[in-house]
């Protein structure tokens, strides 16, 4: 038998010898990464519905009176040619004008008291994201064609805000179930450690390197990890496509991920995160009694 497959058989035979052990440590990163995964899921529909937010969040740039085409066609090249301009649209006064009686309704007989058009021509811009509005309105306001840029300040501003607290929140959380699934690896690798520890002290004995004796239980470790994160993957990935058809249903109206791409990068996130930290919590709990000290008390 080959030597891997020598570390493969004793990490298996290691598995089945301490089941209840193996089990409990299974059901734990199962739980953890499931913990971990929908709340990844929940902050990628949160960002969903931050962007679609963004998306509704406009600029309206008001031209000054009596410009030229030309000199109106300059100003909507110049705002074009802005890296965080994402869209720019050209509306007319006559287009504002018919905007308004839409709006105003049965009340547009308001207007007819209006010996002419007073809205001016104006750009409605979108931007890249909504942070850069108070950039571009200090920086339009300097062309001299510019009379006014309007947006919702207060909105732009609690949408920015949010997104920092959401962005600072979730890497908070994510740390605090990295390192919970990490603690439960290394605990439970050490329990394993000492339950074997004679058999480990003969091997050390007969010569045995400390890689030769740590392999089985890193890989023991790791198949641990690999096991809970694949049944994570699962609840999360049946459990998100059950809870989306039933909120979609009742709630058409609530912005929600449809799309699987975005679901599994999220689930691939998290197996790759499980089988990591059973690599590194395994390592990590065979150091302290494989990496030199031994079980024998000195007299």
């Amino acid at each position: 038998m080959s030597r891997l497959g020598y570390f493969f058989k004793e990490a298996f035979v290691n598995f089945w010898r301490h089941k209840l052990m193996s089990f409990i440590a299974i059901f734990t990163v199962f739980v953890t990464l499931s913990t971990l995964g929908m709340f990844g899921l929940l902050l990628l529909n949160l960002n969903y519905s931050l962007k679609m937010v963004q998306g509704q969040v406009r600029i309206t740039i008001f031209l000054k009176s009596g410009l030229s085409k030309d000199a109106i066609k300059d100003v909507g090249k110049r705002l074009s040619s802005l890296s965080i301009v994402k869209n720019v649209k050209f509306i007319s006064k006559d287009t504002a004008y018919r905007r308004l009686q839409e709006e105003l309704g049965r009340e547009r007989y308001i207007l007819s008291a209006l010996e002419y058009n007073p809205l001016p021509n104006s750009f409605e811009v979108k931007l890249t994201s909504p942070i850069y509005a108070s950039t571009l309105s200090r920086r339009v306001l300097a062309w001299k064609e510019v009379s006014e840029v309007v947006y919702a300040r207060e909105i732009v501003d609690k949408l920015i805000a949010l997104i920092g607290i959401v962005e600072k929140i979730g890497v908070v959380i994510v740390f605090i179930l990295g390192l919970a699934a990490l603690l439960i690896i290394v605990n439970t690798i050490r329990l394993m450690v000492l339950s074997r520890q004679e058999e480990i002290e003969i091997m050390k004995l007969v010569g045995a390197t400390s890689w030769f004796i740590r392999m089985p239980f890193v890989i023991e470790g790791v198949f641990q990890s690999f096991v809970g994160a694949v049944l994570s993957s699962a609840l999360m990935f049946y459990g998100y496509v059950w809870l989306v058809k039933n909120i979609v249903w009742r709630f058409p109206f609530v912005p929600l991920v449809l799309d699987t791409r975005p679901i599994l990068y999220v689930i691939a996130v998290v197996v790759i995160f499980g089988v990591l930290v059973g690599l590194f919590g395994s390592l990590l709990a065979i150091q302290k009694y494989v990496g030199g000290r031994s079980f024998v008390k000195k007299e």
